[in-house]
């Protein structure tokens, strides 16, 4: 994701959801050119994690070019809130988080 973000030269990026795998972006961000200006996390009550802001909405961090799923409980449901705010082709995704960028919705059946 951090590699991706860079190759299309976004460089203001937020990470959502305070977990382990935050810790991990944030370490692996060094090696890239990209800006992490804080952790989008509405249920956290630190006031920083690994060194960067937690804040409640990602308005409070803007401008961004874009958000990195991080959130290690309940990652499709924060997938499915941010893509009704903002542009989902920047909010990126990791594979483990198993997040379906199409998820079908109440009336649809799942297989």
């Amino acid at each position: 994701s951090l590699r991706y973000a860079e190759a299309r030269g976004w460089q203001r990026v937020a990470l959502v959801g305070v977990s382990d795998l935050t810790e991990i972006f944030t370490l692996c961000a060094i090696e890239h050119s990209i800006d992490l200006v804080g952790i989008l996390d509405s249920h956290s009550k630190k006031p920083t994690f690994a060194g960067l802001k937690i804040a409640p909405t990602y308005k409070d961090l803007e401008p961004l070019d874009a958000l990195i799923i991080t959130d290690a409980v309940n990652p499709q449901q924060t997938f499915d809130r941010l893509n009704a705010e903002f542009p989902s082709d920047r909010i990126l995704t990791i594979p483990v988080l198993g997040i379906l960028r199409d998820a079908p919705t109440e009336s649809e059946p799942t297989q």
